[in-house]
């Protein structure tokens, strides 16, 4: 590594995971750092008393990520109300998207992810009332019967 240049096989399993792993907008670990992470909590008598159980997640896919909106408050007694003015921001905005993407098939998972995410975040790390969170309704939509979706126009 210099200046300009980054190489090596650590930068290489790092794109492999995002490349392929990643899926959905989450920073996953490589195998190698994932078994290195894994392998730090033997120092430790129970994993949830690790720093790590706060900052790392396990996904439905089995996945290990980063949890990016617990990170910013690390250490912190009380959420300053800056951080609770970007979780409104960041739940207003997947909710944009997830109206704006309705109809793709290939960009709305992605919105529906980070959605899960945040209302996990919001009720299980921070406990936050439901007014922080965004509504099921939105994010799981059901399979529709036609007459709910489609009226004659004539």
């Amino acid at each position: 590594m210099d200046g300009e240049v980054v190489f090596g096989n650590g930068i290489l399993e790092a794109y492999e995971a995002e490349s392929k792993l990643a899926r959905d907008p989450r920073v996953v670990f490589a195998k190698s750092g994932a078994d290195l992470m894994l392998s730090h909590l033997a120092y430790y008598a129970k994993v949830s008393e690790t720093p790590h159980n706060r900052h790392i997640l396990v996904d439905s896919d089995s996945q290990i990520f980063i949890s990016y909106l617990a990170v910013p408050t690390d250490g912190l007694e009380e959420l300053p109300q800056e951080f609770l003015d970007v979780l409104v921001v960041h739940r207003d905005l997947i909710a944009d998207r997830l109206r704006t993407f309705a109809g793709n098939p290939q960009i709305r998972p992605k919105y529906e992810w980070a959605a899960i995410y945040h209302n996990h975040i919001v009720r299980e790390f921070y406990h936050l009332p439901d007014d922080y969170r965004l509504p099921d309704d939105l994010i799981l939509a059901t399979p529709r019967p036609l007459s709910k979706v489609y009226r004659w126009s004539g």
